[in-house]
């Protein structure tokens, strides 16, 4: 189970808990929220792909790497804020 992404106290939570469910209702309910979360990275990821390549472009554009932009961005993106990351990266290139 460990190599379907799920952590041993998550692996402990499906085969002590959720009484009254069946082994089969505790997988299958355990194997959609992995699903679920996997799809939320992705989904994060493919943000991320897109904001770096935006960026590219921006510094393929102006032919410079314009530095306080780009800590801003990676600023945006520690914070956990991909939406104002990438707001910012377009504004850039406007």
């Amino acid at each position: 189970m460990k190599q379907l992404g799920f952590t041993l106290p998550q692996i402990r939570r499906v085969l002590e808990e959720e009484a009254g469910r069946s082994p089969t209702e505790r997988w299958t309910h355990a194997i959609l929220l992995q699903v679920e979360t996997i799809g939320k990275e992705k989904k994060r990821l493919g943000l991320l792909e897109r904001m770096l390549h935006t960026t590219l472009r921006t510094i393929e554009l102006r032919n410079d790497v314009p530095t306080e932009e780009l800590l801003l961005f990676i600023h945006a993106l520690q914070s956990g804020q991909t939406g104002t990351a990438l707001d910012s990266v377009k504004q850039a290139n406007v």
